[in-house]
């Protein structure tokens, strides 16, 4: 194994990609126990986290990062009666940048892969105690789905099926 050199002659320089994670259902579901361990201060009103925190800075960074995804479309991305798909990773319409990269939209681009799949829902199944029903049922899901079912752990009416991951996807990490 050839040994690499890394050299940071500076802690700033020109950004040109970034990781970035929708505020998301999970957020509703931190424990009180948690909150201080997984960085959470107060109580947070999540609508009011994704449209005027996340959609504003997602636009500013598209603006810098990927100014084609964008330039003018914000009327069009800002109008109410397009439900904000612009910025859910599971739409058609989601913004889809390769420079600012929506971590729930990769994730899902990542399970389309069927061995990586299945060694994904067997590898949280069983970190997670979840029955053989339960890693069936994983594998059967569509991909947006099953990225969403990780990154919160809860699935549509299913319920919770285990603690959202807070190493991965909680703010401030």
């Amino acid at each position: 194994m050839q040994e690499q050199k890394i050299n940071v002659s500076s802690e700033t320089g020109t950004l040109k990609r970034l990781l970035v994670h929708s505020p998301d259902s999970g957020l509703g579901k931190v424990v009180p126990s948690k909150a201080q361990d997984w960085l959470f201060e107060d109580i947070v009103h999540l609508e009011t986290i994704r449209r005027k925190e996340y959609d504003y800075y997602t636009k500013l960074l598209l603006y810098f990062l990927d100014p084609e995804k964008i330039k003018g479309r914000l009327a069009e991305i800002d109008d109410k009666r397009n439900d904000y798909n612009f910025f859910k990773p599971s739409s058609k319409h989601f913004f889809q940048s390769t420079n600012v990269i929506e971590i729930e939209w990769l994730l899902a681009q990542i399970l389309e892969d069927n061995e990586i799949r299945s060694k994904l829902v067997a590898s949280v199944c069983a970190i997670e105690n979840c029955s053989y029903k339960v890693q069936n049922e994983l594998l059967n899901i569509e991909a947006h789905d099953l990225a969403n079912v990780f990154i919160t752990g809860s699935y549509k009416n299913a319920g919770m099926l285990f603690p959202r991951f807070p190493i991965l996807f909680s703010p401030g990490i």
